[in-house]
């Protein structure tokens, strides 16, 4: 199993990267639940936050692949190099399935983690799948497959790492706003303790004057 684990460049972002950690980690646990304990693992981490803490892991079945060129703020030329490489990777049956681990982005407010099959790509029947009419493929059908198919598993990718990107300045946000408002709180307390300190000491001094 390949699993594509995003995560962030910069801190500063709260708990982004330890929540998409220990989603990955979920994720391991899970399909070994699913397929056995003998299932291995290929960690391609995006990000030099995740990048760090998976080279952490020292678990036997796991191993992390060096993805260097790829970063959370790489282009498409390089987000288009990964998907080849995981799609070679697929298609010389090194891996059996990848799996894409990231933050989706609702809304400024609210992020999901998410986890998203890349490989094998996997069909799924409408609701109005019985009433379709026939359909006619020019030139053929496994040409326009052989086209359309790797440009919706790079678009897969693609939106992931979006999605996550948009997620990590939210979060940023969140965080940073949290502590505005946590070093406000504390200047207030401070300034409240200084005003009792110098009070007390205005006090002692006309005490010491009426003395």
């Amino acid at each position: 199993v390949g699993l594509v684990v995003q995560g962030s460049d910069e801190g500063l972002c709260g708990a982004f990267n330890m929540m998409l950690f220990k989603r990955m980690l979920e994720t391991i646990n899970r399909i070994k639940e699913e397929n056995g304990e003998e299932v291995t693992f290929t960690l391609y981490p995006i990000g030099k936050k995740m990048v760090a803490a998976c080279r952490k892991l020292r678990l036997p079945d796991v191993k992390v692949a060096e993805v260097s060129y790829m970063t959370a703020k790489s282009s498409g030329e390089k987000v288009k190099q990964l998907c080849d490489e995981l799609t070679q990777a697929f298609l010389g049956e090194e891996l059996d399935h990848i799996e894409i681990v990231f933050m989706a982005f609702l809304s400024m407010g609210r992020q999901r983690l998410a986890n998203r099959t890349m490989l094998p790509v996997i069909a799924e029947a409408s609701e109005n799948s019985g009433e379709s009419k026939p359909y006619l493929f020019e030139p053929n059908v496994t040409t326009i497959f052989d086209e359309v198919i790797p440009l919706s598993v790079l678009a897969s990718l693609q939106e992931s790492i979006c999605q996550n990107r948009a997620s990590e300045q939210a979060a940023r946000v969140l965080a940073m706003q949290s502590a505005n408002d946590n070093a406000k709180k504390l200047r207030e307390e401070l300034q409240l303790e200084y005003n009792k300190l110098r009070q007390q000491s205005i006090t002692n001094e006309l005490l010491d004057i009426l003395g």
